[in-house]
């Protein structure tokens, strides 16, 4: 049988008179004696000194005594405690209730709830508390009850209230309960951050103070609107919007900004609060001491700031919410775990809200239609690039670099600062690269390590002769084409035709003749793995198109216009018709380009203006291009034997001449004849697919 009498428990601070109260009254009221008295530990012998417990002075030190006297014993400490408190006049002290007013006027709690958060507060500060509560281990939820009444004698059904999922506590996130777990009294009753117990207890707190670490003022931005002149559109709608849903105290408005990582999402809403000239607030993803802060947390913390900021004027920063709204493998998401309650949040919300996120697929739709505008934050356009590029870094840059780098759509403004700010560091450092080949170079690799495109290579020694339109064997004019859409810019050609005839080429060729940015999109930039996803990469591609005013080249269009009727899967026909209908619609400068014509649907073929077959060179084009490329090369004209060799190949195209011009780079040729050698061994490695016969129905 324990003493609880040694040289440990000297010196040991005793506990604030509430403390020691309900401590005892869980050692008595809750059986909590029977863990208390039946063992002997460095926990229970300091517990034992905080609570004022010791057996009579003329029991010696270290022998045993009774249970029946050691619980005799300790329930007149426990009378003792009753007593000391029911007559104190000051029963917190006096800076915690102070700030206990002040949130329980904030949140209208009552006099239970206000009592519950004090005791929360108080178990997750006070080691004494912890330990008693361990005392009478683990809880359910239901026990959870009856123990919170019996602790702080409040009435059983004012207890079960105000612990309910829709209780002030709950909806404010200032006391949550562990409902999926047994665990012990500190487990079953959470705060909302460790940092908020701290500074509940401290003199002249605020209010910004108590949720720190949680919610965070917003740094002020460091771009302004006029930084996004490709949002105009998106901006004339929504800025009038906030002015009126803050003046009229609106409820339930949120705002949904998604896309890749970079784009200055956040960045975006900072710059919006500053042109409002009102308050924003974020939502923490880490707290104070840097450690990630899960999305159950992160909701608790975003009911907690609509609850407390009621100034006139606030927005709030809800960034990264992939963590709260997007299921993972095998596990539902917090949103989708507490729909009900989700959507009653993005309904009832009174401070505007701002929802960040790289990508919208895998949201619910019931959560999607309860935001009021969904905005997609994509690559600025070329224009844009360029003049953020020259304002970044034109100091260590020419036109022709700042041109090279504005041609990446994944260089992304966010990437592009931190690297400038990176090479402005070492600048003047006489041992460092320079400037401007320094930013090239961590710019190429950031984009490796996001798997982006990389940039152009900067350091090529010979450059293969320019596209020229007369040199692609085309059953239509090339360059009439290109005459033709300067004077009435729209149009869906289709480009078919074997693998390097140049149908690619001649889209980017055509941009540059009409002065437009060009926008190429693979099939591995729209497929998704996720339902519906390829889908809206489609439309959003032509979307962009529009917006860029560019040609919009799709390569591989065989891909989502495969033939319907030999269609396996639903998604397959859903993509066929979600190309098919924005190929309708668009009124832009479309190319779709395939080799594989005769797999596409019929009904894909009335929705071209133009089918453009591209084919293999004829003999002429092979011998001047072979001129050209010897030329380029710094080799000598070749021989009548060598044209004739080449005259013999059949299957050339563009696209060889321009593998070889790219293998000399690490075995040079020296003659002419060894660039021919080089492009009979591309031709070997075709099989040419044998021509179809029939009749078209």
């Amino acid at each position: 049988m324990p003493h609880f009498y040694d040289e440990e428990s000297e010196g040991v601070s005793p506990a604030h008179p509430l403390v020691r109260l309900w401590s005892l009254r869980m050692l008595i009221l809750l059986d909590g004696h029977l863990l208390f008295l039946g063992q002997e530990s460095v926990r229970q012998t300091r517990l034992a000194a905080r609570i004022g417990f010791r057996y009579p002075a003329e029991t010696a030190v270290g022998v045993e005594y009774k249970r029946s006297e050691a619980l005799l014993a300790l329930r007149n400490v426990h009378a003792q405690a009753e007593e000391e408190v029911r007559t104190s006049p000051d029963i917190l002290p006096a800076a915690f209730q102070q700030n206990l007013d002040m949130l329980s006027s904030l949140a209208g709690l009552n006099d239970t709830e206000r009592w519950i958060l004090a005791f929360t507060v108080l178990l997750h500060t006070e080691e004494t508390l912890d330990d008693a509560g361990d005392t009478i281990g683990v809880l359910s939820s239901n026990k959870l009850v009856s123990a919170v009444a019996a602790i702080l004698q409040q009435p059983h059904k004012a207890v079960t209230q105000a612990l309910r999922r829709d209780s002030k506590l709950a909806r404010t996130g200032l006391v949550s309960i562990d409902q999926n777990n047994m665990t012990m009294l500190r487990g079953k009753l959470d705060l909302l951050s460790r940092a908020f117990a701290d500074q509940a207890q401290i003199p002249d707190v605020q209010l910004i103070d108590l949720l720190r670490g949680m919610v965070n003022p917003s740094p002020q931005p460091k771009l302004t609107l006029a930084d996004y002149p490709y949002l105009n559109k998106e901006l004339s709608l929504l800025l009038p919007y906030l002015r009126q849903v803050i003046s009229q105290h609106r409820q339930g408005v949120n705002i949904f900004l998604h896309g890749r990582p970079g784009t200055g999402k956040s960045e975006l809403v900072r710059a919006i609060a500053c042109h409002l000239g009102v308050a924003l607030y974020e939502i923490s993803s880490d707290d104070d001491e840097g450690d990630p802060i899960n999305g159950e947390s992160r909701l608790r913390a975003y009911r907690s700031a609509q609850g407390f900021f009621t100034q006139h004027g606030t927005l709030l920063l809800f960034d990264e919410v992939e963590d709260v709204f997007n299921d993972r493998q095998q596990e539902h998401s917090i949103a989708q775990s507490h729909k009900a309650w989700m959507n009653r949040m993005l309904e009832e919300n009174r401070l505007p809200t701002f929802w960040v996120s790289n990508r919208i697929q895998g949201l619910d739709a019931a959560f999607l239609r309860r935001f009021d505008m969904i905005i997609e934050l994509d690559a600025p356009p070329k224009a844009y690039r360029r003049e953020l590029i020259t304002r970044q870094a034109g100091l260590w840059l020419d036109d022709v670099a700042i041109g090279r780098l504005a041609e990446s759509s994944d260089l992304s403004p966010a990437t592009l600062m931190r690297t400038a700010n990176v090479v402005a560091t070492i600048a003047e450092q006489p041992d460092a690269m320079p400037p401007g080949q320094a930013l090239e170079t961590l710019l190429r690799s950031a984009l490796k390590a996001q798997y982006r495109v990389p940039l152009p290579d900067v350091n090529r020694e010979t450059a293969p002769p320019e596209y020229d339109p007369r040199f692609i064997r085309a059953d239509a004019d090339l360059a009439a084409i290109a005459e033709r859409l300067k004077l009435s810019p729209s149009a869906r050609l289709c480009l078919f035709g074997p693998p390097g005839t140049g149908k690619t080429a001649f889209g980017r060729w055509l941009a540059e003749q009409l002065e437009r940015p060009l926008l190429v999109k693979r099939a591995s930039d729209l497929l998704s793995m996720y339902v519906g996803g390829t889908e809206q990469n489609i439309a959003c591609s032509f979307n962009e198109a529009e917006e860029e005013n560019a040609v919009l080249l799709i390569d591989e269009v065989d891909s989502f216009l495969q033939n319907r009727q030999q269609a396996q899967r639903s998604w397959e026909i859903t993509q066929v018709n979600e190309m098919l209908t924005q190929i309708e619609r668009y009124r832009g400068i479309l190319i779709a380009s395939t080799n594989l014509m005769g797999d596409l649907d019929h009904a894909a073929m009335r929705r071209f203006d133009l089918k453009v077959r591209f084919d293999y060179l004829d003999a002429k084009q092979s011998q001047e291009l072979l001129l050209r490329y010897c030329n380029s090369l710094g080799l000598s004209e070749p021989s009548e034997h060598d044209l004739q060799r080449l005259g013999m190949l059949r299957t050339l195209t563009p696209g060889d001449f321009a593998a070889v011009f790219r293998q000399s780079r690490f075995n040079p040729f020296q003659l002419a004849t060894e660039l021919v050698s080089a492009l009979e061994k591309e031709c070997r490695h075709k099989v040419e697919a044998p021509m179809k016969m029939g009749f078209l129905s």
